[in-house]
Order: C-alpha cells, then structure tokens, then sequence
C-alpha cells in the first residue's frame, strides 16, 4: 500500500491529521480541542480534500462538521465508533435499523443516516479528523465558534454535518475581540 500523505496546506505541528479508521483513542490527548471532519479521498500519493458545492462559494478544503469537545479523547473515539457503526449498518442492508439508532452518540453520524450522505461518501475511509489541542474547554469552544462563524460567512451555510448550528451559537460572540487561531484558518477558505 502507497504512503498517503496530507497536504502542506492542512499540516502544522500543532493541528493533527488522521483517516477516521485510523484514530487511535491512546494517540489523542484528553484534553479540550476542535475538531474538524473532511470529506477526502486518495490521490497520486497524497489525501485530495473533496470540493464540495455551498451556496456561496466551493468549500475546497471539504469540511463536513466542526467541533469542540472538553475531552478530545473521548469524542473522537464516540465520533469513530458512531460513524463506523453507520457504515457498518449500510453494508449489511439495515441502516435504519432501530437498535443503531438508539446507539448512535454523535450527531454528525445521525446527519450522515438522515441526509443519506453515507451512501455518497461510500466509507468511512474517506472520513479525515483534523484537531487542535487548546488548553481550557472555554478556548475550544471560542475557537470552535470562530470557525464556525468564519466557514459560515465564507459558504453562506455552516458546514454539512453542522445543520442543527443556528444564529444564536455563532452570533453571540463579539468577533473583533477575538482571533481565529491560524492553524485551523488554514483549513478555511
């Protein structure tokens, strides 16, 4: 199998990039972060974010939902298991299956089964996390806001996966008071 690497533009030694099946909760710190879902897929030896069509403008870094968490490690390790449940339940014919429902923790794996996005993003193997540590909950979710804010005004709609953010979570904040950290502006437009 051919190395895969990710691109210059979504590497920075603070901002950590890993295929969704490849998150190992050891490997990821307990503590605050945001995290970002990408739609990517396999190129001449690299991961190609999937361009995805907004209203404003084409999202070319592929995101699929924003997130903050008070425990990274335990998120993604819910995200990991929620998501690869859905794909699970897909190729064995019983997506709407009421048990998996009732089991799924994460709402960016209830979007993918309501919005049928499962069927084309094919596999969780096209799924990459991208996440940054913040040292307090309070700077994860400010940054997380931010994002939100900033991917919001440059699409015209917040990301895919984010459908249940309204103007009040990412309209209460007073933006000029507060910077974007630029490890996770660099996966923006």
């Amino acid at each position: 199998m051919a190395e895969v690497r990710v691109l210059a533009s979504m590497r920075s030694l603070r901002l950590k990039c890993v295929l969704l099946p490849n998150i190992k909760s050891h490997d990821i710190p307990k503590a605050p972060g945001v995290y970002v879902i990408q739609w990517v897929e396999r190129g001449d030896k690299q991961l190609v974010p999937r361009r995805i069509p907004r209203i404003l403008n084409v999202d070319n870094a592929g995101i699929l939902c924003i997130g903050s968490a008070e425990k990274l490690r335990s998120r993604l390790k819910i995200l990991k298991s929620n998501i690869s449940r859905v794909f699970e339940a897909y190729r064995g014919g019983s997506l709407f299956n009421e048990d998996l429902l009732k089991r799924i923790e994460h709402t960016a794996a209830e979007t993918i089964i309501y919005t049928n996005l499962v069927e084309t993003l094919g596999s969780e193997d096209n799924l990459q996390v991208c996440y940054k540590v913040f040292n307090d909950e309070k700077d994860a979710k400010l940054q997380e806001v931010l994002m939100l804010y900033r991917y919001t005004r440059c699409y015209g709609e917040p990301p895919p996966l984010n459908l249940g953010v309204g103007r009040e979570h990412i309209g209460g904040i007073r933006r000029k008071e507060h910077t974007l950290d630029p490890d996770l502006a660099s996966l923006l437009c």
